[in-house]
């Protein structure tokens, strides 16, 4: 047997599953054990990425038409019980997200708290901003412009979070039963979300 038939025959005994890959994922599945559980990759602006090994609890996204920009959010369950809450804000205009941010929680209130504290337009691209504004506009109405497009930016985020946990953020209920969950863990999430 030749070396490559070894390792194709070693490769396809082993318990792993590829896990399909998007355009430009939110994060990186690299493989998944037995147990269910994904090795993720996610990277952060700024930061190095972070990687764990867990299970994604849901995903949400705010894109829609007339948006210059749009935001996505998921939530892990990490093999040790904590949360990751990863958020994404891109445009259409960039192959990448102009800011990626994951953070470890110890509770849904954590998770809460992340999404709550990024700013879709803080590291927004500032043409965008102004990108319906004609040539040779004035300077206040640059400005008029760019606070009204952020504006639009910041509800379109409100919108989201008030869509995934309830209105103001506080959600009604939390997140369904995934399966193969712990019972402490969704009981825990759920409390902390509804804060």
């Amino acid at each position: 047997m030749t070396f490559a038939g070894m390792i194709s025959r070693n490769l396809s005994e082993m318990p792993l599953a590829v896990a399909p890959e998007a355009a430009y994922p939110m994060a990186l599945p690299l493989y998944r054990d037995i147990s269910g559980h994904v090795a993720t990759v996610i990277e952060r602006h700024g930061a190095r990425p972070l990687s764990f090994l867990g299970r994604k609890l849901f995903e949400a996204s705010n894109r829609i038409t007339g948006l210059s920009a749009w935001s996505e959010i998921a939530v892990y369950e990490t093999e040790d019980g904590r949360f990751v809450a990863s958020i994404q804000h891109s445009t259409g205009l960039q192959p990448h997200p102009y800011d990626c941010a994951a953070v470890y929680c110890d509770s849904g209130g954590g998770v809460r708290a992340a999404f709550s504290a990024s700013d879709p337009v803080a590291r927004l691209p500032a043409d965008l901003l102004v990108m319906d504004v004609p040539d040779g506009a004035t300077a206040n109405a640059l400005l008029e412009a760019a606070a009204q497009r952020a504006q639009l930016q910041r509800d379109a985020w409100k919108a989201l979070l008030a869509g995934v946990f309830g209105h103001g953020g506080n959600p009604k209920s939390g997140p369904g039963e995934a399966e193969g969950r712990s019972q402490t863990n969704t009981a825990t999430l759920n409390q902390g979300l509804m804060k």
